[in-house]
């Protein structure tokens, strides 16, 4: 898990948008310094942080969901008209986080002006911002994306 991963999840399961670096390197006896230089470069958790960091937030972090896929062609003419609705999707998915529009273009790594882009439909998704929000929240990306 990224070290962005673990903070977003933390800040939707703790419901706080105020942990600091600090107080994560704290569970896993890490300087503020070497924390933060972590954070920067985004690096990988070890299990083993991980494990610390929920015990020391009393919280689950983890959560792998895994689907089979056939790989077979289709023509699915629907595609483009569920795309267009990625902004009411991503209004529903902070509806039921329960996070203002600030606190969800941080996790995101977004400017707010940006993520309302998205929420409204101005702008259209990206493989980035597929990637933040499913890093960051327990969501499939064909349900980002199209609904299913």
């Amino acid at each position: 898990m990224l070290y962005s991963e673990l903070y977003g999840r933390l800040v939707l399961q703790t419901k706080r948008n105020d942990i600091t670096h600090v107080e994560i390197g704290k569970c896993i006896n890490l300087s503020k310094g070497a924390v933060t230089a972590r954070a920067k470069r985004n690096t990988n958790m070890k299990q083993s942080e991980v494990t610390a960091v929920e015990k020391y937030f009393n919280v689950n972090l983890s959560g792998i969901l895994i689907k089979e896929y056939s790989f077979e062609r289709k023509n699915d003419a629907s595609i483009k008209n569920e795309l267009n609705n990625f902004g009411q999707r991503l209004n529903s998915l902070q509806v039921k986080t329960n996070l203002s529009d600030e606190e969800i273009s941080k996790i995101l790594n977004l400017e707010e002006d940006e993520y309302l882009e998205y929420k409204t439909g101005d702008r259209k998704p990206n493989l980035k911002i597929i990637n933040e929000i499913k890093q960051n929240f327990d969501i499939s990306a064909d349900w980002l994306l199209y609904g299913e």
